[in-house]
């Protein structure tokens, strides 16, 4: 690889832009935290619940991946604050919501 080619190659990698070249080893998987890496599985959503109604106080067990008691409650007492039928299920909806909740100046509509 050029030394332009490396240079390149060095500053994509800095700020976040995949580029693939042949000679080097295959980039790394990016360091997100629990909080916001993608969720394909049950578990992880549950572990992305925790990690927010921690945050926002509502919940204050381990963050594992498992749905207890405590969680479902937590689960509930939040859906109700966002005004929706609180069923206790940790999902993608719920997700979607908790991570909206936790940005800077959110307003639930």
């Amino acid at each position: 690889m050029s030394r332009y080619g490396c240079l390149l190659f060095l500053i994509a990698s800095l700020v976040g832009v995949g580029v693939h070249s042949p000679t080097l080893a295959a980039d790394p998987a990016p360091k997100t935290s629990d909080a916001t890496a993608p969720a394909d599985d049950e578990a992880g959503y549950i572990r992305i619940a925790q990690t927010y109604l921690q945050q926002f106080g509502r919940y204050k067990g381990p963050i594992n991946g498992e749905l207890t008691l405590e969680l479902e409650k937590a689960v509930r007492q939040f859906q109700e604050a966002m005004g929706i039928p609180p069923d206790g299920r940790v999902n993608r909806l719920l997700v979607n919501l908790l991570v909206d909740a936790g940005r800077p100046g959110y307003a639930p509509q």
